[in-house]
């Protein structure tokens, strides 16, 4: 596989990371807060609408794809 196809890959990989990351946040500060004085019973389950749909599947893929990438690589940059 060439070098643009791998750095390809490590980008989407670095940019699915930090959008992950981001919602994250952004959940665990804005989102989750209003929730605290209903039952958890009621509350909705990001965990299917967002996470598993944006992030998850796709993260999960783009890590073994540059984890097998990482571990073909032959050159210096493969000790890091």
């Amino acid at each position: 596989m060439n070098i643009r196809m791998k750095t390809t890959l490590l980008w989407l990989f670095v940019i699915n990371l930090g959008i992950a990351f981001g919602a994250g946040l952004y959940e665990a500060r804005v989102v989750i807060p209003p929730w605290a004085d209903i039952p958890p019973q009621s509350w909705p389950n990001t965990g299917l609408m967002f996470w598993v749909y944006v992030t998850t599947g796709p993260l999960t893929v783009l890590t073994l794809a540059n984890l097998i990438l990482a571990w073909k690589d032959r050159s210096t940059r493969r000790k890091w």
